[in-house]
């Protein structure tokens, strides 16, 4: 950004308590000063609270880190203002003409420990992950893009690798549940399910009906049923059923087995 340049970035707030994490990057050093700014793109101009980190306009801290909460839903534009102070950025042996970078930790490195701990904690069971976007190198279709999957999805993939992880549902992409490799089995990370499920209204000028998945565990079985849902015409697809055998049996408390 150049000294008294701006930037101003797209987001979708969806609905729910949220609230958006990122960092000012420039070479490398995080940017002290930098005014971030968010703004409603459908909305009437609304004063903007300077300096107060549960409002919509923040400062950057020493790091360059930043927070906005109380964000209602709906679409912002995020401006990025001076990069300011120039001084402080040369002393850190940077040049000013650098690039600056946003970047947004998704998800938490807490949040990803958590994740890890459960499953690690819990090989006994059946595990299935469900998570927004993709994992990079599930085989989903689009997924190796990156605004389509998981930011730092190996750190996953090699928990992966590590420990079984039966199904691994993920949605973002909206396609249709009849086009390939909707549903991939991995046998480089043990096997795990990576299963695309679409959204649930129609799309795409009505190319894409409204449709959702079923997944069926039987007492006692370690198979998986998934069958596909088309809402419009209110029938399951017979042939885009899938079952999978997964790591173990799924158990009920105090139902009969299927044998």
């Amino acid at each position: 950004v150049p000294a008294g340049g701006e930037v101003r970035l797209r987001i979708e707030v969806p609905a729910g308590p949220h609230r958006l994490l990122g960092q000012v990057l420039c070479g490398g050093v995080g940017l002290r000063g930098v005014t971030i700014e968010a703004s409603p793109t459908e909305a009437p101009e609304t004063q903007l609270q300077p300096g107060n980190d549960f409002g919509w306009e923040v400062v950057t801290d020493d790091r360059g880190r930043f927070k906005i909460q109380g964000l209602p839903p709906g679409p912002y534009d995020l401006f990025l203002g001076r990069a300011a102070p120039y001084d402080a950025i040369e002393k850190n042996g940077v040049a000013t003409d650098r690039e600056v970078i946003i970047e947004f930790p998704t998800p938490h490195d807490e949040v990803f420990k958590w994740w890890k701990a459960l499953v690690a904690n819990n090989q006994d069971k059946i595990i299935v992950v469900t998570t927004h976007a993709p994992l990079e190198d599930s085989g989903i279709p689009f997924s190796s893009f990156r605004d389509r999957q998981i930011i730092n999805s190996k750190r996953f993939t090699q928990v992966l690798k590590e420990y079984q992880v039966d199904l691994w549902l993920s949605g973002h992409l909206h396609l249709p549940h009849g086009i390939m490799n909707n549903i991939v089995e991995k046998d480089k990370y043990e096997g795990t399910i990576f299963v695309h499920i679409s959204s649930i209204r129609p799309e795409i000028m009505g190319l894409k009906e409204s449709e959702s998945r079923l997944l069926t565990f039987a007492c006692g079985s370690d198979k998986v049923l998934i069958r596909v849902r088309n809402h419009k015409d209110g029938r399951f697809i017979p042939n885009q059923d899938r079952v999978f055998t997964l790591s173990k049996e799924y158990g009920c408390k105090n139902e009969p087995s299927i044998n």
